[in-house]
């Protein structure tokens, strides 16, 4: 069972691919892209299968009998394609494998974060119907222009569950409305992580934190400060330089901005939910299957239900 996304213990990461490209100011000094590599999007044979992987354990010392379980042990908390973007073109024949080992590990819950939501609705698998209870969409922005453009195109789309990670934060976001909207349920936020050759991140300013912190109280909207990122703009003005990304982790824990839960989110499906959604999964293949059938209008529902559904 997964209760609620709340800070993890132990980030449970799965990259299914590898490689991305820029598509927004945000990109500009990407933690990704620091590697010429990739630059060019390829598969990861390592991670591929990972939320159906299985491996042996010790059933009985004595008798050495053995039973298989998975990797990810149920109620995990998978955040997916950190070194790359889901919804990525390059990736659209691996990701109908991708969403069928999401729907089939409904006792994980997988955190998607995209700077490409114009992609998403083309992207969707067949039987998403109305979202899955186990996926968190969330969009990646770094401005106010990204917030209006990236999280109101979620709002139009069916997704149980949507939050936003605006990091790196470029400036203070005026978006009351978007969090007023009793829509997003969490709200990451952090600064740029890049230690180039010229040593030049984009600052992040406490100020820009603390005020989108404040938002999300004020709409009882839980709020993370991940990292301060590699240059951090301080109450006084004066900026400081932050190498290690574990030190950017930690001091942004120092400030003791985040905001747990309000609210409990209940992530398991009941046996009572997943046979409601077979049903109308079953019903969306029987209704695919009329529509693009040159069989007479004669035939009834009743006739495919007889049939065996492919």
């Amino acid at each position: 069972m997964v209760e609620n996304y709340q800070l993890d213990t132990e980030k449970i990461t799965w990259n299914p691919w590898y490689g991305c490209h820029k598509c927004s100011a945000g990109c500009d000094k990407c933690y990704i892209l620091e590697n010429t590599l990739n630059n060019v999007v390829r598969i990861n044979k390592n991670q591929y299968s990972l939320p159906i992987k299985k491996k042996r354990n010790k059933k009985n010392r004595k008798t050495e009998e053995y039973e298989l379980d998975y990797i990810l042990k149920p109620g995990s908390v998978v955040h997916v394609c950190t070194q790359s973007d889901f919804f990525i073109e390059e990736a659209d024949i691996w990701r109908i494998d991708a969403w069928e080992y999401i729907h089939k590990r409904s006792d994980c819950l997988f955190i998607i974060t995209t700077k490409r939501t114009d992609r998403i609705e083309q992207s969707l698998p067949e039987n998403w119907l109305d979202g899955w209870d186990n996926v968190v969409i969330q969009a990646s922005i770094e401005d106010n222009l990204t917030a209006w453009e990236r999280v109101v195109t979620l709002f139009n789309l069916p997704i149980k569950h949507i939050g936003i990670e605006a990091q790196p934060l470029l400036e203070e976001l005026d978006i009351n409305e978007i969090l007023g909207s009793g829509l997003i349920e969490k709200v990451t936020a952090g600064g740029e992580s890049y230690n180039g050759i010229d040593r030049k991140a984009k600052e992040l300013d406490i100020k820009y934190i603390k005020s989108l912190r404040d938002k999300c109280k004020e709409f009882s909207i839980q709020f993370e400060f991940s990292n301060t990122g590699s240059r951090l703009r301080l109450e006084d003005g004066k900026i400081i330089t932050i190498d290690r990304v574990i030190d950017q982790i930690y001091l942004a824990k120092f400030y003791n901005y985040n905001i747990d839960s309000f609210k409990e989110f209940d992530w398991e499906l009941t046996a009572e939910k997943l046979e409601k959604r077979m049903i109308d999964e079953d019903a969306n293949r029987i209704y695919r299957k009329i529509l693009e059938s040159n069989i007479g209008k004669q035939m009834t529902i009743d006739d495919w239900l007889g049939r065996k559904i492919t």
